[in-house]
């Protein structure tokens, strides 16, 4: 019996009563990921411009696009309708075209997961890299091709190691992680029949909608503006048995039953980004990479760095021009406070950012019950109270964070 590799399309996703997409409230303008898609091919400026979210709404799917904000469109002379042209623009840049690939393997509730793209997503991308660490915690049977080698030994101070490309000799896996990663290539499922007729419930990216406090005032709602989540997968081991060329999955010794999520930061505009860009620079993403990995080898609570991806041709707009950068990261679940507040908020206070819905208790509910049971983990008689339980456990752990941070002087 010997562990095999596989590419990060091929991870199976977690069960469908773990999926922040089949549990929560969507966005009416993108109820299914079969709507989504139609929405890319027709007002795909739906999801790339600022808007509120439905009340009762925890979440829309959107899709990484990476672009300058504003965008960049030269108009024809003889263009009539320049409403019709910039959704035109867009649709042509998000992806929808199915990338060619071997049959696409099922994974949780015979979810059939694709790679989606499109021509017009020419963007020089470098993997400048990947945490080892996370990726043996996470995902230890994600086959990552030739990357170590390519990126090389990493090192606090310069170097003079010149990486021996030649050693480079599988980039298929690394070309793959490398696509996914940077939003060039979307991982999703369709149902092109629109109703999901064939029982598939469908599967694409999404942003959570949250609302919170900025510099000592309620902001109303916030959302993620620049982090798209790609995926929810369980972290398996995979054998191969040489005697009877059988694949088995069996699920990681010390986490059974864990998922992760994989989300991207500076993937571009969502409906939460305000009047942002929804990108990240270098400077910064380095920065989180980092420290996140570095946090969690001093034992503090924190996201996880999967992958570092650079965008050298891709302007930023800051103090300076600057150059993008995306940050792979990995978590239980990004599921935060400000998800309970935007259901919630607080009446009758002053607001500098975008607006905040009216309450909705009822959606409050759907997102605490799906907390306590999927994301805590925490036991619990059906129907019994969980409010009171959900807040103690919350606050313990976010203690437990900043006593780590102070302990340490961060």
């Amino acid at each position: 019996m010997s562990g095999i590799k596989v590419t990060l399309s091929q991870l199976p996703l977690a069960p469908s009563s773990r999926l922040v997409t089949h549990n929560l409230t969507p966005d009416p303008l993108t109820p299914s990921p079969s709507a989504f898609l139609e929405l890319q091919r027709k007002t795909p400026s739906l999801q790339r411009r600022a808007r509120l979210l439905d009340s009762a709404s925890h979440f829309s799917h959107v899709a990484p696009l990476p672009l300058p904000f504003p965008f960049c469109i030269d108009f024809p002379e003889d263009v009539d309708d320049k409403s019709e042209f910039i959704e035109g623009w867009l649709s042509h840049r998000e992806a929808t075209e199915k990338v060619d690939t071997p049959a696409a393997a099922k994974r949780g509730d015979d979810i059939k997961l694709n790679k989606y793209t499109s021509e017009a997503r020419i963007q020089e991308r470098e993997l400048l890299g990947i945490a080892r660490t996370c990726l043996e915690d996470c995902f230890p049977n994600l086959d990552v091709g030739d990357a170590f080698e390519v990126i090389g030994t990493p090192a606090l101070l310069q170097t003079s190691e010149d990486v021996d490309h030649s050693k480079a000799k599988d980039n298929t896996a690394r070309q793959e992680l490398l696509d996914i990663l940077s939003g060039h290539t979307v991982l999703a499922s369709f149902s092109e029949k629109g109703s999901n007729e064939d029982g598939n419930r469908g599967y694409a990216p999404w942003s959570l909608r949250y609302s919170g406090h900025q510099f000592g005032s309620f902001a109303g709602q916030l959302g993620d503006g620049r982090a798209i989540s790609l995926c929810q997968f369980v972290p398996c081991f995979y054998h191969h048995f040489a005697l009877t060329s059988a694949v088995v999955e069996t699920p990681h010794p010390t986490t059974p039953s864990t998922t992760y999520e994989i989300q991207l930061k500076g993937a571009g505009r969502t409906p939460f980004s305000r009047s942002a860009d929804g990108l990240a620079v270098l400077r910064s993403s380095i920065r989180e990479y980092l420290a996140s990995e570095a946090m969690h080898a001093l034992n503090i609570p924190t996201t996880r760095s999967l992958s570092l991806t650079y965008l050298p041709t891709l302007p930023v707009h800051r103090e300076s021009m600057e150059r993008a950068a995306i940050v792979t990261r990995v978590a239980q679940s990004f599921v935060r406070v400000g998800c309970f507040e935007a259901l919630n908020a607080p009446r009758q206070m002053f607001m500098f950012g975008g607006g905040q819905q009216a309450r909705n208790l009822e959606a409050l509910r759907v997102l605490g019950e799906f907390v306590i049971k999927e994301v805590l983990q925490l036991s619990r008689a059906e129907g019994q109270p969980w409010g009171r339980e959900l807040v103690m456990e919350c606050a313990k752990r976010n203690t437990m964070m900043v006593a780590g941070w102070q302990a340490y002087g961060l």
